[in-house]
């Protein structure tokens, strides 16, 4: 084997590895704070209440947790990863336009939290859209 199939070998094998391990984490922060979301209801009620959706707050609350935690799940293990990137899409856009526009009382950390994963959250349903591999093998 030539220098160059090696250098291309194992381009291939560390790309495929960072993509694999960005995912992982991607879907293990999402599941935290889906476990977050189910153990304290209530400051998310609170959350929803201060905006301008408080006449559906009982939905939010059921599918932000549940689309955190099956999603983030999914995403983590690879199974349905599309369909759980788009549960999450609309869920990260909401979060970030309510800290933006509201007075938040959460820091300006976890808008950059809901950022980076709504960006991750893209790339990994174009990934899947255009049939990226996900194995390192």
């Amino acid at each position: 084997m030539g220098i160059e199939q090696y250098i291309n070998q194992s381009h291939d094998v560390r790309y495929k590895f960072f993509n694999l391990a960005l995912r992982l984490v991607t879907g293990l922060l999402l599941l935290l704070k889906g476990i977050y979301f189910v153990s304290h209801s209530q400051h998310l009620e609170t959350i929803i209440m201060a905006s301008d959706a408080r006449s559906a707050v009982t939905f939010l609350v059921g599918y932000i947790s549940f689309a955190h935690l099956f999603g983030g799940a999914f995403i983590m293990l690879g199974l349905l990863t599309r369909f759980a990137v788009i549960l999450q899409i609309p869920i990260l856009i909401g979060a970030m336009l309510y800290n933006l526009t509201s007075n938040a009382f959460e820091p300006v950390a976890n808008f950059y939290y809901r950022l980076l994963c709504l960006c991750f959250s893209f790339m990994f349903y174009y990934m899947e859209a255009v049939g990226f591999q996900w194995t390192i093998i």
